[in-house]
């Protein structure tokens, strides 16, 4: 991944640009940059907009932004989790099977980037999901 810290091409664009118009008034040629040259440096921006702008903000990490990713199924068996349900519980109480129940769990932790429930119930209790109490 590219690190950068702009916010989305357009704002990488106006930079480069600036940087370009900068570089051509303070230049030592007496001698405009010529046609060529200016395409040139266009399809250089238009590369480095490819390259770049597929590593612009590729995966929020804004817990909300998380939550929004969810199927309304796997919010219905974070509930049920972080309520301390068990597997087969969920399955009952949902009508699916434990395997399927089991593949939403598996789906949470991916999704939510957790390393195990206690995180899924941190997690649900950060987002107003469940309480402390």
């Amino acid at each position: 991944m590219i690190p950068t810290p702009y916010n989305d091409s357009n704002e990488l664009r106006r930079r480069v640009e600036a940087h370009l118009q900068v570089q051509q008034e303070t230049s030592t040629s007496p001698a405009p940059a010529s046609e060529s040259d200016l395409r040139r440096l266009q399809n250089e921006l238009e590369v480095l907009e490819e390259v770049v702008g597929l590593q612009i903000n590729p995966e929020p990490d804004d817990e909300a932004d998380k939550f929004g990713k969810l199927t309304e199924r796997e919010r219905e068996v974070l509930q049920l989790v972080t309520e301390g349900y068990s597997t087969k519980e969920i399955g009952e109480k949902l009508c699916l099977s434990v395997p399927t129940i089991h593949t939403h769990r598996q789906h949470l932790i991916q999704k939510l980037k957790a390393r195990n429930i206690a995180d899924l119930v941190r997690y649900a209790i950060r987002q107003g999901i469940i309480s402390a109490d």
